[in-house]
């Protein structure tokens, strides 16, 4: 029988490299106008967007949205734009439109959405100011004072998506014969008095390996800056699906992205993963039975050090008065993140073990979790915050998939997400749950079997341990339907250790 195949999509962001004040200014040129032009379809089709908020009929919803499409794409005709811009600015401002119906319907405070100005005008750094004259409290004063900030501060435009590859209405990563890698994209309409022409012929497509035999005048083409592992891990595997136009308010970025169709492997057995306090992150490996089969640990060494050195600049900083701005620590933060999920992953396979992790909504820090008085301030608490572990999560996320890993459910991740509660004190030897068990941030002691292990690594098994609890019990039932007592986790541990399936733990 044959394996099943997923499709796996990864972006990769490639800078332009130093491009010419020619065609930077071809390349902001597009961008402006294709952000005002967005800007226009969404002020001109508010009040159509806003009648449709009170429609419950889906096919009358239908119909309203086919009627709002042509109606964009009448209003985006005459805009001074490409093909490829008007499609998508269109494909933006609708999915834009049918966003804030949903969120409308949910919540009538939902704002319409807007875009940020790009200039800005005189009358309205005048009107601003005219206003401190009125003004005699200093609340106001402040909110006038942000309202000015901002106001000196224009927005850059918005990302321009492109939808093609082709030359014509779209975009082209193509190759030299001495491997450089360059971008085509159409920007330009029919009319554009700028047009130049831009000879294609010799250079390669990479989505279909055709020589080129073209010239366009439509718009430029625009070396790029990559390396080897670009062509390594996304020419030659991957095929290009769409991309973005990015300007950062310094340097251009063209953000590619790649599907990928990788065999479908079933897991066998259960990864969880912890993130610790003491340590980075903890693993443990358990199968169906429940036997533990492998545990470790990554403990961010690096990054404690790192920590703690930053800390110490900073209280420096502070006391001579000073602002302390370094970006070290996130830089190391993110490194090491990748590093762990790359061993994550890496155990994964080796096993072929579903990877389960605590729900990120649910995790807080409880009292058994507080600092002990006099203790070392040295652990990840404050640096591995809720955005640092969803970072690990979204790292972990496409490396699954890449490896073949299928996701939990359409749309869904590839790593299975259980409940944080208790995890922490529950023995994974007896499954007894108390607070007496956790004796430190490192220790875990059980009150009654007298079970004695790191306490990350215990939490790890604890939530592999879930993992099976919602494969067996959980999984499949009616949404909304209550556990039964036996059925809930705490019995069902217990049940399954007192019938005499404690975990092997492993030296």
């Amino acid at each position: 029988m044959e394996a099943s195949i997923q499709s796996v999509f990864l972006t990769a962001k490639l800078k332009f490299h130093n491009p010419s004040q020619r065609r930077r200014a071809l390349l902001l040129d597009a961008m402006r106008r294709a952000h005002l032009g967005y800007d226009k379809l969404l002020r001109t089709v508010r009040d159509d967007v806003e009648r449709l908020i009170s429609g419950t009929e889906k096919t009358a919803y239908h119909e309203d949205i086919k009627a709002l499409t042509l109606r964009l794409q009448v209003l985006a005709r005459p805009l001074p734009l490409g093909n490829g811009p008007k499609q998508a600015i269109i494909a933006d401002a609708l999915a834009q439109a049918e966003s804030y119906i949903e969120l409308k319907r949910g919540n009538s405070e939902t704002s319409y959405p807007t875009v940020s100005r790009l200039r800005v005008k005189p009358a309205d750094r005048n009107a601003l100011l005219d206003s401190f004259k009125t003004v005699t409290d200093i609340l106001t004063q402040d909110e006038l004072r942000d309202a000015l900030a901002r106001l000196n501060r224009p927005g850059l435009p918005r990302p321009l998506n492109i939808l093609k590859n082709r030359s014509s209405d779209g975009a082209l990563l193509l190759k030299d014969e001495n491997g450089r890698l360059w971008v085509y994209i159409n920007l330009l309409p029919k009319e554009a008095k700028r047009k130049r022409q831009v000879d294609l012929t010799g250079l390669m497509d990479t989505r279909t390996g055709e020589i080129l035999k073209t010239k366009t005048g439509g718009g430029d083409i625009f070396p790029i800056s990559c390396g080897k592992w670009f062509e390594e891990k996304f020419l030659s595997r991957g095929t290009l699906q769409s991309s973005r136009l990015i300007y950062d308010g310094h340097d251009f970025y063209f953000a590619c992205t790649f599907q990928f169709s990788v065999p479908v492997c079933g897991p066998s057995t259960y990864l969880g993963v912890d993130r610790g306090i003491e340590l980075l992150a903890a693993w443990s490996v358990v199968d169906s039975n429940g036997v533990r089969k492998a545990h470790g640990a990554i403990s961010g060494e690096r990054l404690r050090a790192i920590q703690r050195r930053e800390e110490k600049d900073q209280q420096s900083a502070q006391r001579r008065g000073k602002i302390y701005s370094r970006r070290t620590r996130g830089l190391i933060a993110d490194e090491e993140i990748h590093k762990a999920a790359n061993q994550i992953v890496a155990k994964a396979i080796e096993f072929n073990a579903q990877v389960v992790m605590e729900d990120l909504s649910t995790i807080t820090m409880g009292p058994h979790q507080k600092r002990p008085k006099g203790a070392r301030k040295g652990g990840f608490r404050r640096l591995l915050t809720r955005a640092q572990y969803a970072k690990l999560q979204h790292f972990l996320n496409y490396r699954l998939q890449m490896a073949g890993f299928p996701p939990i459910r359409r749309g869904g991740p590839a790593y299975l997400t259980v409940s944080a509660a208790y995890t922490s004190l529950t023995c994974s030897r007896c499954g007894h749950a108390a607070r007496e068990n956790r004796q430190s941030q490192a220790l875990f002691l059980c009150a009654s079997c007298s079970y004695k292990e790191n306490a990350d690594i215990n939490a790890a098994t604890i939530i592999a341990y879930k993992g099976i609890h919602f494969d067996s019990v959980i999984r499949g039932r009616t949404k909304g339907k209550k556990l039964k007592e036996d059925e809930k986790f705490a019995a069902w541990l217990a049940a399954r250790k007192n019938g005499g399936g404690n975990a092997v733990v492993c030296s």
